[in-house]
């Protein structure tokens, strides 16, 4: 559901230089879309700066916000979007999710030790993770892309959506370098 969703907001703000490799990454998402375990509450843009932590506990969450997305779903969608917002010391200028500037400085753990963490703390198979990465840098260059067209369409005077544009072409070889490493996905 999420998939044809997803794609039909695609549809919405193609432009022509970036709707074939998008278009074929939507392709690529749905045929090595894995099987989903078990549907639970899902945020939906579960992400740090959408966390409140305790004083004096920075690595104790005290309350997540955000919840207008929320949903049933596959639990894992979460995992991914998350991953999609962590910086990693192996992130690359080219290659790198979108988070908040200065968040790769706080001495976060990596990608792998969130994962492993996730993996222990609920004993769920995270083997097919880079799908739910992949998928949430896909769905991330959709919006970044949907908010830069409500730039170029004079619905948003704000100056910040005009850089939005820089994001959707590198997202898009990100979701691809993701998805090269799944069985079907190259």
């Amino acid at each position: 559901r999420q998939l044809a969703g997803w794609r039909h907001r695609w549809s919405l703000v193609a432009t022509p230089d970036l709707d074939g490799v998008m278009s074929a990454l939507g392709e690529r998402l749905e045929r090595t879309l894995p099987a989903s375990p078990a549907p639970t509450i899902v945020h939906n843009d579960f992400k740090l700066d959408n966390c409140q932590f305790r004083p004096g506990e920075p690595d104790r969450v005290r309350s997540v916000f955000d919840w207008d997305q929320a949903t049933l779903g596959d639990p894992l969608a979460d995992v991914g979007m998350l991953l999609n917002y962590w910086p990693d010391p192996s992130d690359t200028d080219g290659d790198r999710p979108l988070h908040v500037p200065g968040m790769e400085d706080l001495g976060l753990p990596t990608r792998a030790e969130v994962i492993a963490r996730y993996a222990a703390a609920t004993g769920a198979d995270l083997s097919g993770v880079a799908w739910y990465e992949a998928f949430a840098t896909w769905k991330n260059a959709v919006v970044t892309q949907q908010l830069h067209q409500r730039y170029v369409r004079g619905e948003s005077t704000d100056e910040r959506m005009a850089a939005q544009a820089a994001h959707p072409p590198r997202l898009a070889a990100r979701t691809e370098r993701l998805l090269a490493d799944l069985p079907g996905g190259s």
